[in-house]
């Protein structure tokens, strides 16, 4: 129980970047646990799904703000519609731009982990009703064939955000597109918005760096604050 304790209160510390005394190997220890986690399926069944933030966050409260990220990055990679080959850069650019919302402490983004996963509007590629959202892959991640190697992958994404938080390579970036989401999906009315780029997606707001550069294809980061 101490080391849970101290564990916890390291992370809390570490995504505060408030933290010199906290040890990277008690944190390593802590987390050893999601790494090897087979998360628990939720059904759809019996929910009201008017407000998917809000019924999702009602069906994920006894669930650990760490295993609701890893969730939402497992899920959200998927959404970018790419091959597990280039979904590396993608799942970190997801858990950096998370980082990044937290670390911004803003109502805009919601204070705190969870309440930033379940922000009203903000992950509808994972959270919305239509047939190439993610939601059942956020409810059931162990459903998809490549569970262990995507698991793994949001995981070690999520890991280094909490780890290594000076690394953190896109320090700008609050919001990211995915260009081919909607590319397969099967229904006409959510077809017609492959191509087509919110307002806030622009070359203005487009961030790249030199030294992080995931598939344009995939992934598209962009600083709007």
């Amino acid at each position: 129980m101490k080391y849970l304790i101290f564990g916890l209160f390291c992370i809390v510390r570490s995504l505060s970047f408030a933290d010199d005394d906290c040890k990277t190997e008690n944190l390593e220890k802590e987390f050893k646990f999601l790494k090897e986690l087979t998360p628990k399926c939720f059904s759809e069944e019996g929910y009201e799904w008017t407000n998917p933030e809000e019924t999702m966050a009602k069906i994920m409260k006894d669930v650990t703000p760490e295993e609701v990220v890893t969730r939402l990055i497992f899920a959200e990679s998927l959404a970018s519609n790419c091959s597990f080959e280039k979904l590396d850069k993608v799942s970190e650019s997801i858990a950096w731009t998370i980082h990044n919302r937290n670390w911004a402490k803003s109502n805009a983004y919601g204070i705190g982990l969870k309440n930033i996963v379940f922000k009203n509007s903000q992950f509808r590629s994972s959270f919305a009703d239509y047939d190439v959202a993610k939601r059942k892959e956020f409810l059931c991640p162990t459903g998809n064939n490549n569970f262990k190697k995507l698991w793994g992958l949001a995981y070690d994404s999520f890991e280094k955000t909490i780890l290594k938080p000076e690394s953190n390579p896109m320090k700008p970036v609050r919001n990211y597109f995915f260009p081919n989401h909607f590319k397969d999906s099967k229904n006409p009315k959510i077809q017609k918005w492959h191509g087509t780029f919110p307002k806030w997606a622009n070359e203005k707001t487009l961030y790249t760096s030199p030294n992080f550069s995931p598939n344009k294809e995939c992934i598209l980061l962009y600083n709007l604050h």
